[in-house]
């Protein structure tokens, strides 16, 4: 009709739900408005790099349920009774809750690697941005974890070059891969739905 309004409107890309200008005539998945024809931007699908990036996700939720098991063992002990009873020589008023906010994050951590799990292999377009948000977290909730850890006396002498390493490990990890779901093709075209 050439009415400006028209021209300031949107439309939706049936593939990946994207809105874009009126005047677009491809989505930045590939989809063409006009044939109405998909087109691959360059490699799609579960391959290259991010079959590692599948690994991962298939052995985090077992890694992560083995860490809550273990954290959580605490609280069914004598041990528990002991850091949170005043007046023990265990005792420190942190040490209870800083278990239990172990226990709270491991636990989310958990169904948020399944959630991962579930939205990488549906190629759901939400999962780069829930991965990137994951790998920040985690990093700022370890890197959270060993501060604490090192305010609470009978915490801190057992803290070993291991527990460094693994707050690298996240660190190395968001350094690699989130510039890898901001900028790779591959995820672009994969993560559509």
């Amino acid at each position: 009709s050439g009415r400006k309004g028209d021209e300031m409107s949107t439309k939706t890309c049936p593939i990946c739900q994207r809105i874009s200008p009126r005047s677009a005539v491809k989505c930045d998945c590939g989809f063409d408005f006009e044939t109405g024809h998909a087109t691959v931007l360059g490699p799609s699908g579960i391959g290259g790099w991010l079959i590692l990036v599948a690994i991962g996700l298939c052995v985090q939720p077992i890694t992560l349920t083995a860490s809550l098991v273990e954290v959580a063992s605490v609280l069914r002990t004598e041990a528990w009774d002991a850091i949170t009873t005043p007046g023990d020589p265990d005792y420190h008023p942190v040490l209870g809750p800083f278990i239990i906010g172990e226990v709270v994050f491991n636990s989310i951590f958990v169904m948020w690697s399944i959630g991962l799990l579930y939205f990488f292999f549906a190629k759901k377009r939400i999962l780069p941005g829930m991965m990137i948000t994951f790998m920040v977290v985690n990093l700022a909730v370890v890197v959270i974890d060993l501060l604490m850890a090192q305010t609470i006396p009978a915490v801190a002498g057992q803290v070993s070059s291991n527990d460094l390493r693994e707050m690298f490990r996240p660190g190395i990890s968001a350094l690699i891969w989130i510039p890898y779901f901001l900028r790779s093709k591959r995820v672009r075209a994969t993560f559509v739905h």
